[in-house]
């Protein structure tokens, strides 16, 4: 599966989601171990069209963090965004305990 985060540096969601949940060492662990990880800034090279892809919530207004997970073909089996906004650390461990 792949876990795929797409960004921008001007969104302070974005940048406490990356400093604080994806530092946690469960958050880590599981995503590290269970996970193709993904980080693209939605405005600066193949992030743009990866953000024209899979950021389809508020099209033409984007909102980010967009954080998905995917299976193996690129098919979004979970919009993390759409139902926890900005995940904190512990909904994120909660939420990846299924993959665990």
């Amino acid at each position: 599966m792949i876990f795929l985060d797409i960004y921008t540096g001007w969104c302070g969601p974005c940048l406490h989601f990356s400093k604080t949940v994806l530092k946690d060492r469960e958050v880590s662990r599981v995503l590290n171990s269970k996970f193709i990880n993904l980080k693209y800034d939605a405005e600066v090279g193949e992030g743009i069209e990866i953000n024209k892809k899979y950021n389809k919530r508020a099209y033409p207004s984007y909102i980010y963090p967009t954080l998905l997970i995917l299976d193996s073909d690129g098919n979004i089996k979970e919009d993390i965004g759409e139902k926890y906004d900005t995940p904190d650390i512990k909904t994120m461990q909660d939420l990846l305990k299924k993959y665990n």
